[in-house]
């Protein structure tokens, strides 16, 4: 007798060739196996538990090469591009429950027959499955972005993709894809999609909520998509955010970067406090990444921190007239930010926005203050002096001095003080004192009067903590010898006359601040202790509740959103000062379908010249059409069900019966259907009962609650189960255990309204599929357009601002027009219209072309002419060209 090993073995060298062999080899082997089973019983009580150990290995064997033969003939199907095949050969083989590195990649095969097919919802819950069975595998993952992106998740298949790389970093191929996928991003999703970012650093704990002021996800969403547009603006596509996001994608959004990039959305969304807050924290958590990296900064390292000092300084400015607007501390910030990149056009830029409302005294000392604190931490000093009018970098504390040069010219009018004098005497302080141009000013410039005659000129001087060159500066002025060649010698004395010595002062003053050079030397004791002291705002800001901001932020998509078909977001349009659009007449030059989908969820509508499409989303799939009413009038719209009353829970009366009935009867007889308790009639004169030989079995429900109908003035009952309701103008009969009867006042609603304008309801008509967007209750409307036929050039009277009259009003400029529908005879004169202007354009080009070939024949004549006239006066022959260049006044 053989084993079942020896079985196996005899049978493993024999090629499945289908699945008739090996099922004829499963029977064979069970048969073997059974007969060791009871041989084993019959001769030894010992062998029964191996024998059916053998017996269920070669069940669970059988039923593996099963499963892979099916799955080899859906391989075969997906190759062939026989997607149904496919899957139904995979979903035979997952039924036969194999192993778990073959159900994984069952269902991995069977999404992408799925995918194929376009049937991106069934292969999302394979691809689930898969990563369900394999969390490791990128396949899985693979698969789950590519049903996302059928499904037009783009947000969700990028983090699918990102996943997928990150279990195989060295996949050029994955990396492609999700570069690719990034950019299928709209601003709007981009925005969102950072947002989530936030929100994940948040959940764990590596980014601290905003305590402040605080907007909801939809206004940070819109003030991501102002950031992104504003940075993006006239630069090449796809731009620097979606690169900064593949990359956090791929290496994770540090914290630092974080807090600025919040600041930024903040500022956007208008809660400047909070946006402050942020980018401090940036800044604080920069410094702290450089220290942890050896005090040295990297140039990406001191650019973030750059872009944080300039985040704060536009947190600070806020905008105009807000209360929470603080130019100088704005200007401090970018101040901060110039010194760390003197290079840094936006900090120039803001410092100059902050500046037109500060002094210049005011100006000075925020360049001290910004002196003493410094940009790169306690006790660190200035990043870049120069930028600040600082030569070298003094320790933290030291005092700062300034002079500050009065001269006097007795000769000399304002006038005379021109661009090129001011610069004489800068150049020339400069070069007396050593020290760089951009830290001598002129601050002041007094016009002569009577009681003090002469040009007065005030200079200030910024020599930082040299207080040995504003000692020989001050010596130089009061001395008249050194005076005239400090200020620029003869060369400025030609222009403006000599000064007058005994009017000529100079002052030094020390501008260092009390509080900065305290706190100062405060933040350098604590770094010494090693420890910072918590200040209470801090400790009550860790107990605030964030408030809303002063001034909201205006959603222009607050009661709607700007959709394709399918309910994904499409790009939103650039907008121009003059809200203008662009019009399509051309049906073969349509836009792409763009739907407005109202914030309640209610519908989704668009519009050409004559048709709205209306897509009534509150409709479930599996209610049946018959079951659905519309109404439909010049300037209403209601899409309801209506209300369903069990089949026994109403009475047939007749009003008007003879007194012998006949086995057959119409509704002329049964006047009405009413409600057995309240009396309402719900149906009178729409359906026609007639007794027929029904079978003997009823549905039970109505042959319980209806058992009898009776006519009330004969008191004649008519046999149970013997009936059936038929619509007299159709004909159609209602099947005994499907019948309802349907209140059309009463039922839920859908969608109702008065329209915008009136349309014309027997040319309109509703469908309802019982799938999807367009396949699922879609309403057609067409257009009345008596404004267009009234003033039939102004086409753009054709536009709706709004479906029903208690909606919003949609933007003009949302989305591009079709006006390739219009009415005819709108359309007719358009084409005549344009058929005129195009020959007027034609004759206009034709006569602008004969002018130019005129005046070139012209031309041409004055050149010949001026050639014989020089040959004549020179006896040389040249032509035109050489004598134009030999006299570059010389006119042809």
């Amino acid at each position: 007798m053989l084993s079942v090993e020896e079985v196996l073995r005899q049978h493993a060298s024999r090629q499945i060739t289908s699945l008739e062999t090996l099922d004829a080899d499963m029977r064979f082997g069970w048969a073997v196996s059974v007969q060791v089973s009871v041989t084993a019983v019959l001769s030894w009580w010992v062998y029964i538990g191996p024998a059916c150990s053998q017996t269920y290995t070669l069940f669970y064997v059988h039923r593996r090469l099963k499963a892979q033969h099916i799955k080899q003939r859906g391989d075969e199907a997906l190759k062939a591009e026989n997607y149904r095949e496919a899957w139904e050969r995979y979903s035979e083989a997952i039924m036969l429950q194999p192993d778990k590195p073959t159900l994984r990649t069952l269902h991995s095969n069977r999404s992408l027959a799925y995918c194929k097919a376009r049937r991106f919802g069934e292969a999302l819950a394979d691809a689930d499955v898969a990563q369900a069975l394999a969390p490791e595998w990128s396949k899985a993952h693979w698969r789950r972005g590519a049903a996302l992106l059928g499904l037009r998740r783009v947000g969700e298949a990028a983090l699918a993709y990102r996943d997928a790389w990150a279990l195989e970093k060295v996949d050029k191929e994955l990396e492609g894809k999700l570069w690719q996928v990034v950019q299928q991003l709209t601003r709007e999703q981009l925005g969102g999609a950072l947002l989530g970012l936030l929100r994940g650093l948040e959940e764990q704990g590596k980014l601290q909520r905003a305590r402040l002021e605080t907007v909801s996800d939809q206004e940070l969403r819109e003030g991501f998509f102002r950031l992104i547009s504003a940075a993006h603006k006239g630069k090449p596509k796809p731009g620097a955010f979606y690169e900064r996001y593949l990359n956090w994608l791929k290496h994770d959004l540090p914290p630092s970067l974080a807090y600025v990039l919040r600041s930024a959305a903040h500022r956007e969304a208008k809660c400047y406090l909070q946006a402050r807050a942020d980018a401090q924290a940036g800044v604080q958590a920069t410094l702290h990444d450089m220290q942890g990296s050896g005090g040295t900064a990297d140039k990406p390292a001191m650019a973030l921190l750059c872009e944080a000092y300039w985040r704060l300084g536009q947190a600070l400015l806020a905008e105009k007239d807000h209360p929470d607007r603080d130019c100088r501390g704005a200007a401090k910030a970018f101040a901060k930010a110039l010194d760390v990149d003197p290079g840094s056009e936006e900090a120039k830029e803001g410092l100059n926005q902050a500046g037109e409302n500060l002094t210049t005294e005011q100006l000075d000392q925020i360049a001290v203050e910004v002196y003493n604190e410094g940009v790169l931490g306690a006790g660190r000093g200035l990043a870049n002096p120069s930028a600040l009018g600082f030569a070298d970098v003094p320790k933290p504390g030291q005092r700062v001095f300034r002079v500050e040069v009065s001269l006097t010219f007795p000769q000399a009018k304002p006038s005379d003080l021109g661009s090129r004098a001011r610069e004489i005497l800068r150049l020339a302080l400069a070069a007396f004192t050593r020290l760089d141009p951009l830290r001598i000013s002129i601050e002041r410039v007094l016009a002569p009067t009577a009681s003090r005659p002469g040009l007065g000129v005030v200079v200030g001087v910024q020599v930082g903590a040299d207080l040995l060159t504003a000692g020989q500066l001050e010596k130089a002025v009061k001395d008249p010898a050194q005076l005239v060649a400090a200020i620029g010698g003869v060369e400025l004395t030609q222009l403006v006359g000599p000064p007058e010595p005994l009017r000529c002062s100079a002052e030094i003053r020390d501008v260092t601040p009390a509080f900065a050079l305290e706190g100062a030397q405060q933040a350098q004791q604590q770094q010494q202790q090693g420890h910072s002291v918590p200040s209470a705002d801090a400790e009550d800001m860790q107990l605030a509740v964030p408030s809303r901001p002063k001034m909201d932020l205006e959603l222009p998509y607050r009661l709607y959103r700007l959709v394709r078909a399918d309910g994904s977001l499409v790009e939103r349009a650039d907008k121009h000062p003059f809200c203008m659009s662009r019009v399509y007449y051309s049906a073969e030059e349509k836009p792409e379908e763009v739907w407005t989908e109202l914030a309640d969820g209610s519908c989704r509508w668009r519009q050409t010249g004559s048709e709205i499409k209306i897509m009534v989303l509150r409709v479930p799939q599996q209610l049946p059409a018959k079951q659905l009413e519309v109404t439909l009038e010049p300037l209403f719209l209601k899409v309801h069900e209506g209300e369903v009353h069990l089949e026994g829970d109403l009475e047939r009366e007749a009003t008007a019966a003879p007194q012998n009935l006949p086995r057959a009867w119409a509704l002329a007889v049964l006047g009405a259907v009413r409600d057995k308790k309240t009396g309402e009639v719900f149906l009178g004169g729409d359906l026609e009962r007639e007794a027929t030989a029904a079978p003997t079995t009823f549905h039970s429900a109505l042959a319980f609650v209806l058992p009898a109908v009776r006519d009330k003035k004969t008191g004649e009952v008519y046999p149970e189960g013997d009936l059936e309701l038929r619509d007299k103008k159709t004909g159609e009969v209602y099947p005994e255990g499907d019948l309802e009867l349907r209140d059309k006042k009463t039922g839920e609603v859908f969608l109702e309204g008065d329209l915008e304008r009136a349309v014309v309801p027997e040319e309109c008509f509703w469908t309802q599929c019982g799938g999807g967007g367009e396949d699922g209750c879609m309403v057609y409307l067409r257009k009345m357009n008596l404004e267009v036929l009234h003033k039939h050039w102004e086409h753009h009277q054709m536009w709706w601002p709004r479906l029903f009259r208690h909606h919003g009003e949609i933007a003009w400029d949302d989305y591009e027009k079709d006006y390739s529908d219009l009415p005819e005879e709108v359309l007719q004169r358009h084409r005549v219209t344009e058929a005129i202007k195009e020959g007027e354009q034609q004759l206009e080009n034709s006569e602008r072309t004969q002018r130019e070939i005129l005046q070139e024949k012209d031309d041409l004549r004055k050149r010949k002419r001026q050639e014989r006239l020089n040959e004549l006066r020179t006896g040389t022959r040249k032509d035109w060209v050489q004598l134009q260049r030999e006299n570059p006044a010389f006119e042809g």
